[in-house]
């Protein structure tokens, strides 16, 4: 960790910025209400993560993939006649979780930014900075867990404890959707060590989660097996690309003996619906 990423995250805690002041406005023109009660899409974007939700009046991006992944998100935003996004949270800044991330801001009405207390030295980093910058959008950096809530939807952002890791990845905001007594896990990037404080912090009983997104794209590590074994998901989404295919065999063979159906987005979007019913997938 460079001396400089030290001083961000001291800065950070100084600041002590919250998400009080990041106000929700629905119901703006342009935004179309959802056919359906709360409908989470992931889209087909390779070794990457884009998730979109839509709950109540609220639209929700979860990570905006790599950059060249631009054209087809914002089609889909555009054919969803959606041209404000409430909240954009960014899981981590690995380039294919923010890559598109300057140009939906800059092409997209955007209420507020969420993302851990940490700094990237990348290029995509200082683009999507300067995006929220040049445009005014208020960017918090919760050093807390905390919830946003619609009509009949809750949605909850785990912070991570520690102020520095050694892999960046374990940054990750982890990001629960629960709707009508349904709920999907956005697990962003997380490793052992955030898995680990997810677990010690939110206490998962069984049943809790009908949906995960595994995270790092098909990576195992131990803490996911208590994870899964724990809440015995209905289904796992892995986002990996149909080049690399990376996943591993021990997450898949875990996840079969859950018996939790596996969805891979580079098979095509997926589309994930809760409602009194349930929870439905489209692939």
């Amino acid at each position: 960790m460079r001396l400089h990423q030290r001083v961000f995250i001291i800065i950070s805690a100084i600041l002590l910025f919250t998400c009080t002041g990041c106000n929700k406005q629905s119901g703006q023109e342009g935004i179309a209400v959802p056919k359906e009660d709360c409908q989470i899409t992931f889209f087909d974007t390779g070794k990457s993560d884009c998730i979109l939700i839509e709950v109540d009046d609220m639209v929700i991006m979860n990570d905006t993939a790599d950059e060249d992944d631009y054209a087809l998100i914002q089609k889909t935003l555009n054919d969803k006649q959606i041209s404000r996004i409430d909240y954009m949270i960014i899981s981590h800044f690995d380039k294919d979780h923010i890559g598109s991330a300057a140009k939906l801001i800059e092409q997209n009405e955007v209420g507020c930014v969420l993302m851990p207390g940490y700094w990237e030295d990348s290029d995509e980093y200082r683009a999507m900075i300067d995006a929220i910058q040049a445009k005014g959008i208020e960017k918090k950096v919760p050093e807390s867990d905390f919830e946003l809530t619609t009509a009949d939807g809750i949605i909850e952002i785990n912070v991570p404890q520690e102020s520095i890791y050694e892999d960046d990845n374990n940054y990750s905001l982890i990001t629960t959707v629960t709707y009508k007594g349904h709920s999907v896990l956005l697990m962003g990037d997380a490793l052992k060590n955030r898995t680990e404080e997810f677990m010690t912090a939110v206490s998962p009983t069984e049943g809790q989660y009908d949906l995960i997104k595994t995270p790092h794209h098909g990576d195992y590590n131990k803490k996911l097996k208590n994870l899964f074994g724990t809440v015995k998901p209905q289904y796992a989404v892995i986002t990996d690309s149909s080049d690399e295919k990376r996943v591993e065999e021990k997450l898949v063979s875990m996840l079969e003996e859950e018996q939790c159906e596996i969805l891979y987005t580079y098979n095509g979007t997926i589309t994930v619906v809760l409602d009194n019913a349930g929870v439905h997938v489209k692939q």
